[in-house]
């Protein structure tokens, strides 16, 4: 039997990711990055993301949502 999926987890690593995005792939991949996108992405994507993840969050019956997928 699988595992049941772990959105939660997932998303809270998305919420994570969100937060360090910028300073990872500025210290290690400065070199590659197109300073414009990435400023159009922290401009435009990044707080709309954020915030649509949270709401997820907050407003999800995780529990019953473990009862539900329980057999994925």
């Amino acid at each position: 039997m699988r595992e049941p999926l772990k959105d939660k987890n997932r998303l809270e690593h998305m919420l994570d990711a969100i937060d360090t995005i910028m300073r990872h792939h500025l210290v290690h991949g400065y070199y590659q990055v197109d300073s414009q996108i990435v400023w159009a992405v922290i401009q435009n994507d990044l707080r709309p993301l954020r915030e649509q993840i949270e709401k997820y969050l907050a407003e999800t019956d995780w529990d019953q949502w473990e009862k539900r997928n329980i057999n994925v």
